[in-house]
């Protein structure tokens, strides 16, 4: 039942969420690869990605939500 949940949010999680948050962003040359991933590193501009990430939560919660409740 776990691999039911947990596969299809993990994959969509990397398809939406790793784009909108690391796309056209240029980073402190400073930093090392990691923090350019980092979701503190978004600009105060593009601030509205967090949206993607909002709706994403919607959606695994609702997928979960309609798992739980058919398996029972």
């Amino acid at each position: 039942m776990m691999t039911k949940i947990f596969l299809p949010i993990w994959l969509i999680s990397w398809i939406v969420l790793f784009p909108a948050t690391t796309v056209n962003i240029v980073p402190d040359p400073s930093y090392d690869n990691l923090n350019k991933l980092s979701f503190s590193d978004v600009p105060p501009h593009l601030w509205s990605r967090y949206a993607a990430h909002v709706v994403m939560v919607y959606v695994f919660t609702c997928r979960f939500a309609y798992s739980f409740n058919r398996s029972s």
